[in-house]
């Protein structure tokens, strides 16, 4: 599903949006993550809720992972987004 998703706003969407004149809006990371991660950094701050986790935005790991999450959000979309 995610796939698909990622597609659809890839090839679809924002090609459209732009042809349009119009500026994409595409999310931030927004802290959640496999709540497996605790299990490979036993320090960091995750609180579970159900299946997945919630990162705490002041933990050092946040912005790593956010880091790495805008670096490819921009290299697969581009930068003429918000």
């Amino acid at each position: 599903f995610m796939k698909q998703q990622f597609a659809l706003q890839k090839d679809f969407i924002l090609p459209r949006l732009r042809a349009l004149g119009i500026v994409g809006q595409l999310p931030g990371f927004q802290g959640n993550v496999p709540i497996q991660l605790k299990h490979m950094f036993h320090d960091v701050n995750i609180t579970r809720q159900g299946g997945t986790g919630w990162m705490d935005s002041l933990d050092p790991l946040f912005d790593r992972i956010s880091d790495m999450y805008m670096k490819t959000l921009i290299g697969e979309f581009g930068t003429d987004h918000w």
